[in-house]
């Protein structure tokens, strides 16, 4: 699923924890083994949330709390920031650092921003709400439900519901510290969405929103020749890893995590894509 929304925020933004809550509609059960998966979710969710119903986290956000079979809580550090670094614990993106060091002023507000964005698309398609969200601007919103509502013919046209969301999946993996000895990893992500079609067939999308087009823009240099601009494939110098390439892996560690813990498989795997 593609949609180049050109989304441009004012300076109010608002935690997502400050938003209230809307309503969930009630998902539907298109199979046997469907329920048992929702089941299974709903059943798996406490391990993860605190009374609120919120994910627990620690307090820097690098990991998440999950209590295990033992009863005992333990940390899992986030999919993406495994993703993001190589063995050695260097950044493969375009902003350099190294694991576990603090997100820069900008990434933070990027992070807040796409936040936002995210929460007005969860709420369209699993809530049927078309509020805004403090700290998105009234035409941005517009352009941005406009969009969605596209996106929801062609899904209503193929039989796909959004059922639920926030939904983490968790596993433990053998590893090697710096030592070389084997040490059990945490690894846990949250999807942003998980839908199923209308024979059972579930799909994991995630919401993506970024200050660069998605798409390869050519640009007409003064000198008359032309020059592609294609962030999402681009990959040299300080960028290691394309975005598409870390989007792929980050989507298929949730689809393997996914089956590992439900026993179902992914049929498919997509992004939605948000020009901010």
């Amino acid at each position: 699923i593609h949609t180049d929304v050109n989304i441009d925020t004012d300076k109010t933004t608002v935690k997502p924890e400050e938003v209230e809550k809307p309503t969930p509609k009630v998902a539907p059960t298109h199979s046997t083994d469907v329920k048992r998966v929702l089941d299974k979710i709903e059943a798996d969710r406490a391990n993860y949330t605190n009374d609120e119903g919120d994910t627990k986290r620690t307090e820097d956000g690098r990991f998440y709390l999950i209590t295990e079979d033992d009863g005992k809580e333990y940390r899992y550090l986030r999919t993406t920031s495994v993703l993001g670094y190589d063995e050695q614990g260097n950044s493969l993106s375009w902003a350099g650092g190294k694991l576990g060091e603090a997100s820069s002023s900008a990434s933070a507000d990027a992070t807040i921003a796409g936040t936002n964005i995210d929460r007005i698309v969860r709420d369209f398609f699993l809530y049927e709400s078309y509020a805004r969200v403090p700290g998105v601007s009234e035409e941005a919103h517009r352009s941005l439900i406009a969009s969605l509502q596209k996106i929801k013919a062609n899904m209503d046209a193929t039989g796909e519901t959004f059922l639920t969301n926030n939904i983490v999946v968790y596993g433990t993996f053998e590893g090697k510290n710096d030592a070389g000895e084997t040490v059990i990893r945490r690894i846990a992500g949250e999807m942003d969405i998980l839908a199923v079609d209308k024979d059972g067939n579930f799909r994991i999308y995630d919401i993506k929103t970024s200050k660069y087009s998605f798409e390869p823009v050519t640009k007409q240099l003064a000198n008359g020749k032309t020059f592609v601009n294609d962030h999402f494939n681009e990959v040299g110098g300080k960028v290691l890893r394309s975005a598409r390439k870390g989007y792929s892996l980050q989507l298929s560690a949730y689809k393997n995590m996914f089956e590992n813990m439900y026993d179902v498989p992914i049929f498919g795997l997509g992004i939605l894509p948000f020009h901010i």
